[in-house]
């Protein structure tokens, strides 16, 4: 066993340690919530000392002008490093298809492809950075070296960075690559160590000397626990500048860049107006400018935005068909959980203010309150976008914000009215995207060709053009049902299959491209026992047609058959009287009993739930539970869970599994599909 792995059994081990599954099954999500948003909070404390440091050390010995072009160059090379994240997503996205398409190969050249890129753009970086250097004299910026070296250990703490994200992204589009806390604290307290310790004897040069430091330990702990993370999923470890990888980037990879990249532009609103400030007049020599407790304080103001980074993996995960359910509970939890973000960044930042301005912080720290519970509420429709590739909206809009924003640049306002004017822009984006979220319908980031037998019943009720409709009952003896309907697949990319039972297979195609009765007999090689098709004006003409032909399925036919009723009270209380130790889990509750397992329990509860959903037929092992989903449309929308140890149980699952068929029929067709013949 890998050491990640180990450290995986070791956490899940422990009793009071909260996990996502907890948040899906339960009503105590917001303890889960809250165990990350502590980490967040905290590591964000860690980093306002950073800056509270350097700003103080700065203001003593040196007047605040003398500091600007070092905090600016700081928030520059903080706002190139954290946009990187956006293109990332070309590797991410590219990864997730090859592995599931059983190709590591090609994951891996694509992420040393990537890796290239990172690599290129950072040299570039340094040696833009030394052109610069070289020409410091000329463009009267200079202070003994002090800005030209900041400038230098700046690019190179980047350029070390960027290939960093980049492996790091590799295997994090698989999973959350697990490492300790103190990993990620200790190079923050590091740093300020650093600038304490080595400011009496370099004086403004210990700002250099602790970024390249610390940059070099914080890049190296990540490729630390990066690398454990590739041998966990058993991915050998890229090799450094490949030139021969870039051949896999593709144009399709350069667009899914170009649309990550705009779509987290808004997540780094803070930093460009942070520049935008530094730059800015105040309302009045009596007055604090905003600039001054924003930069000591923009870190704890960052978890406003940055907390909802920290359930992109989960939401990635929740977004399949299998999975709406989950997925539903945990954005749900997010609302929530932004309204926490936000109070606790903007009360942090008051009261940040009023310890090290007094007063006049406190009062300036207010104007940055509203725009903390927006970037809260945003960045919840915002890693919505980026993980589900609903980043259109959210791309056009980032363009019209940066125009914006940097007309600031050549505008006299001053900060109060560019902090008011990036608010009411945050206002209006955020509406729109929460509108065109709204009105978008749920899909999958990969739409898969065999579907839930649910769905399949829906997607061809919806067909209105010709369509032909076969069923197979394969033989087990000569082949195996899964292997058929893989090459079913395979054929033809518009072509819906699913199965049901462990022999029966059923697909449909367009009528205009069916396969003829040869090509269709090779391709199933004689493995069938028995196939029949059926050829109609429309998708519920087929399924009609062959119900009456007697061709369906024995318990297909029934499901479809039986009566329609109000199928979610009923089912909720058929559990109640056969089941009454059991619970229920749906979008909106969940019940307290599940709270009490371990997690380990939930874990299990949780898988045999998405088994259940996709009808794999598959118990995990060890399952102490049993469950049951109603999925209509192939959408899991009631969970039913039970011990394992329950009598009675088989009946009742058939007939969550019959209603949630049954109601995959379109509500315009149930007064026609109740005259079907059982």
């Amino acid at each position: 066993m890998s050491a990640t792995r180990e450290w995986i059994v070791r956490k899940l081990g422990r009793p009071g340690m909260p996990s996502l599954d907890l948040a899906l099954l339960t009503e105590r999500g917001q303890r889960f919530a809250l165990s990350r948003l502590s980490f967040v909070y905290l590591r964000a404390l860690v980093r306002t000392a950073v800056h509270v440091a350097e700003l103080s050390f700065m203001t003593r010995d040196f007047p605040l002008e003398f500091a600007v072009p070092l905090f600016s160059m700081r928030a520059l090379f903080g706002l190139w490093g954290s946009l990187w994240w956006g293109p990332l997503e070309a590797v991410r996205r590219r990864v997730r298809d090859e592995v599931n398409e059983r190709r590591p190969g090609r994951a891996l050249a694509s992420i040393e492809a990537w890796a290239c890129i990172a690599a290129c753009i950072g040299l570039s970086t340094c040696a833009g950075s030394a052109w610069t250097v070289a020409h410091e004299r000329s463009m009267e910026w200079s202070y003994d070296g002090l800005y030209g070296s900041y400038l230098l250990v700046s690019a190179m703490a980047l350029a070390v960075d960027l290939w960093s994200r980049t492996l790091h992204a590799g295997v994090f589009a698989l999973g959350r690559v697990y490492r300790s806390k103190w990993s990620m604290i200790v190079p923050d307290l590091l740093e300020v160590g650093l600038i304490v310790g080595l400011w009496r004897y370099l004086g403004p040069f210990a700002l250099g000397a602790s970024v390249l430091v610390t940059s070099l330990l914080r890049s190296g702990l990540t490729l630390f626990y990066t690398r454990q993370a590739y041998r966990s999923r058993r991915l050998s470890w890229p090799r450094f500048m490949r030139l021969r990888a870039l051949a896999r980037v593709e144009l399709q990879d350069l667009r899914v860049a170009a649309r990550g990249l705009l779509g987290i532009i808004p997540s780094q609103l803070d930093r460009a107006l942070l520049m935008s400030l530094l730059v800015a007049r105040t309302a009045g020599y009596h007055v604090l400018p905003i600039a001054a407790p924003y930069y000591a304080l923009r870190p704890v103001a960052g978890v406003a935005q940055g907390w909802a980074r920290t359930y992109y993996v989960d939401l990635v995960r929740m977004d399949s068909l299998s999975t709406t359910l989950f997925r539903h509970r945990l954005e749900r939890l997010l609302r929530s959980v932004s309204v926490m973000a936000g109070a606790l960044a903007g009360g942090t930042l008051i009261a940040g203010g009023a310890l090290l301005f007094g007063v006049p912080g406190a009062q300036a720290a207010a104007w940055l309150v509203p725009l903390s519970f927006l970037r809260s509420h945003f960045s919840v429709l915002q890693i919505r976008a980026l993980a589900y590739a609903r980043t259109d909206v959210l791309a056009a809009l980032s363009l019209a914000m940066v125009a914006v924003v940097g007309c600031t640049f050549y505008v006299r306002a001053t900060d109060r009215q560019l902090v008011a004017l990036v608010t009411a822009l945050l206002v209006v984006a955020a509406i729109i995207v929460g509108h065109a979220q709204s009105r978008a319908r749920n899909v999958q980031l990969v739409r898969a060709r065999k579907v839930t037998l649910g769905a399949w019943l829906s997607e061809l009720c919806e067909q209105r053009t010709a369509v032909r409709l076969h069923l197979a009952c394969v033989s087990t003896k000569l082949a195996r049902p899964a292997a058929v309907l893989h090459q079913l697949q395979s054929v033809s990319s518009t072509r819906r299959t699913t199965r049901i039972g462990r022999a029966w297979l059923l697909w449909w195609e367009d009528g205009a491209s069916a396969l003829g009765k040869t090509e269709l007999a090779v391709l199933l090689g004689g493995t069938c026992e028995q196939h029949v098709s059926c050829d109609a004006g429309s998708g519920w003409e087929a399924l009609d047609q062959a119900c009456r032909a007697g061709h369906l399925p024995v318990e297909l036919a029934a499901a479809l058959a039986a009566p329609r009723s109000d199928s979610v009270c009923e089912l909720r209380a058929s559990f109640a009287r056969a089941l009454p130790m059991g619970h229920v889990v749906d979008a909106q509750h969940a019940s307290a009993g599940l709270a009490q397992l371990s997690t380990g329990e939930l874990s299990l509860v949780r898988r045999a739930l998405i088994a259940e959903a996709r009808e794999q037929l598959i118990v995990p092992r060890q399952a102490q539970w049993q469950v049951a989903v109603y999925a209509p449309h192939g959408e899991p929308a009631l969970a039913f869970v039970w011990p394992a140890h329950a009598l009675g149980a088989g009946e009742f699952r058939r007939a969550v599994v019959h209603a949630g068929w049954r109601d995959s029929l379109p509500r315009s067709l149930h007064g026609q599909a109740a005259a079907l013949p059982a």
